[in-house]
């Protein structure tokens, strides 16, 4: 899949997210490797929480989440590393983590899981 296909994907998706329903998550996957990105939202806030559950990253991925995409501002328990985004900038932040943690190709395919008013 080209990035700019994946974009428009994740853009899509994210409207979604804060456009509709009160309680809604999305998780973004590669199958092929079994590594996935989750965010949370809710209609009417423009942030999303990126979520990286820690189960999936080795020890190199997980230094690479903290410097090369949330330095200081994020939070970790005992589960997974977690960022509050504003929502125009989450589309290339996920695509980042495929790419950059992941160490995906540039044309990987993604799937995605979409809920709305999940809880």
């Amino acid at each position: 899949m080209r990035e700019q296909d994946r974009l428009h994907l994740y853009r899509a998706n994210f409207d979604k997210l804060t456009n509709e329903g009160k309680n809604n998550f999305v998780i973004f996957a590669h199958k092929a490797s079994e590594k996935f990105v989750q965010f949370v939202g809710c209609k009417g806030d423009q942030y999303v929480v990126c979520d990286v559950p820690l189960s999936q990253l080795t020890s190199d991925q997980a230094r690479a989440t903290i410097f090369l995409l949330f330095s200081n501002d994020y939070e970790r328990d005992t589960t997974s590393y977690r960022k509050r985004v504003p929502s125009q900038d989450a589309p290339r932040l996920v695509d980042e983590i495929f790419r950059q943690v992941f160490r995906l190709p540039n044309d990987f395919d993604v799937d995605v899981e979409l809920y709305i008013d999940a809880w």
